[in-house]
């Protein structure tokens, strides 16, 4: 069984994988590295990733569920 999961992701990733809302649809269990994995995000820039499902920090080993809002930002940025 599929759900769907809604992503913020700086649009340097691959988004591809998103619909025209910002959903991504995994399968049942899947974990925020199963998302990584979904996104494209190469594997040495994953350790560099802070990520958030609704809005706590979450390690990559978290499962996630129905509807969850995954909020994913890079330690690295420029200016």
């Amino acid at each position: 069984m599929d759900m769907k999961v809604k992503v913020y992701a700086a649009p340097f990733f691959n988004l591809s994988a998103m619909d025209e809302n910002g959903y991504v649809s995994l399968k049942a269990g899947s974990t925020v590295n199963s998302l990584y994995k979904k996104l494209k995000i190469p594997f040495p820039l994953r350790p560099l990733m802070k990520s958030f499902v609704n809005y706590k920090p979450a390690k990559r080993n978290k499962k996630l569920e129905e509807g969850d809002i995954v909020s994913m930002l890079s330690i690295i940025s420029g200016g």
